[in-house]
């Protein structure tokens, strides 16, 4: 039998706790602008079970994601994939707050337990991906990234029941000082969507966005700014859904790949600097040596290998990492059939490309070296093949 369902509820903190993505922000909030939300998908095939979790924070840790990940598949007697993934804001709880951490555990089982899957008789699926820099762009200066937005749309026979929304840009207009919590344009964008089609799912997911930001596209970093950058992509998420769309079968499979990881601190002082960056970009090189200096006491301790994961859907393919990807790892991704998901399984830093950089906040905690980051693209291209 194959069956279908979705489910949304609220993880705004139950105390107060610290915002999770600037390090500005060392002081507990409570105040809530708009609702974070876990959104979660179940697929069951005869080939196996899916169960896909989205929370509305900025990332996991890796041992974080693999205790709520073994905990969801021993609810179960037969084989469940679980996917974790974040929408990347900066604006959510800290899940390093344990009590915080609990609480997304907690809710995360109960989800599981209560979220009431409907047979369907013709599960099916369709695939887009263009390129969309409506929202954002490369946020270093002379680099360019690769922008994209990919929609995979599940349907009951002809009528669409979910909508994954895929893009890379950083959920990142307001500013570390904003005193609420948020889900940022991806909550707007949703929010958005499910008015203007009603009865239907949307769910955003972060692609690889380690090299774009709104920082050269929005107009102010404001309140404001966030409900028309998030209305910027739901138009074009709209213009593409009134598109006659190619339906295919679903037929559900899941691989992972277990990448071996080899660290190297880089002199960053002998790489050639920006000759005009803008002042973000300054400011964020200063943190950016903040950053270096707490990791290089805790150096030996980086992680000997990484895991992706692979969710194919037929001819459609999602491949599943947990770290800051640079966009350049897109070019390894077929576009007309596989997607790249980032803060995905847990949370890893940022990775940059082979090709050289000047001086950028990204590099301050990218430390995989040039070979770890060949076999990383071999092991990305593998996955997004498919059988």
């Amino acid at each position: 039998m194959t069956a279908f369902g979705t489910l949304a509820v609220t993880i705004n903190p139950l105390k107060p706790v610290k915002q999770c993505g600037f390090i500005q922000q060392t002081q507990p909030v409570f105040t809530v602008h708009d609702d974070l939300m876990l959104r979660m998908l179940r697929i069951d095939t005869p080939q196996g079970r899916l169960i896909h979790a989205v929370y509305d924070n900025i990332g996991f840790s890796i041992a974080q994601a693999s205790d709520i990940r073994q905990s969801v598949k021993a609810m179960f007697d037969d084989p469940t994939e679980v996917v974790l993934s974040c929408t990347h804001t900066h604006f959510g709880g800290d899940p390093h707050d344990e009590e915080y951490f609990n609480q997304l555990k907690t809710t995360t089982l109960s989800a599981v337990k209560s979220l009431q899957v409907t047979p369907v008789k013709d599960l099916r699926l369709s695939y887009v991906s263009v390129p969309f820099n409506g929202v954002g762009q490369s946020r270093i200066s002379n680099h360019t990234a690769r922008v994209v937005l990919d929609l995979v749309s599940f349907y009951d026979g002809n009528r669409r029941l979910v909508t994954q929304i895929i893009h890379n840009c950083h959920p990142t207009i307001l500013n570390g000082d904003t005193p609420y919590f948020t889900a940022e344009y991806p909550g707007v964008c949703v929010r958005e969507l499910e008015s203007r089609f009603p009865g239907e799912t949307f769910v955003f997911l972060q692609g690889a966005d380690g090299d774009i930001s709104t920082r050269f596209s929005r107009r102010a970093q404001t309140q404001a700014e966030v409900i028309r950058l998030g209305n910027v992509l739901a138009d074009e998420v709209q213009r593409l859904l009134n598109q006659p769309m190619e339906t295919q079968a679903l037929r559900l499979s899941t691989r992972t790949k277990e990448v071996p990881l080899v660290h190297e601190l880089k002199d960053l002082d002998a790489l050639a600097q920006n000759t005009n960056p803008s002042p973000r970009e300054l400011e964020t090189i200063a943190i950016g040596r903040k950053v270096l200096e707490n990791l290089k006491p805790r150096f030996h301790t980086l992680p000997k290998s990484v895991e992706l994961t692979a969710v194919q859907y037929g001819t459609i393919t999602q491949v599943f990492a947990p770290n800051e990807l640079f966009s350049d790892y897109l070019k390894v991704i077929p576009k007309e059939r596989a997607s790249l998901i980032c803060y995905s399984q847990g949370y890893a830093p940022y990775v940059s490309g082979l090709d050289p950089l000047p001086l950028t906040y990204e590099l301050f905690t990218d430390t995989y070296s040039a070979a770890t980051k060949t076999l990383l693209y071999q092991a990305l291209a593998e996955l997004a093949q498919g059988d």
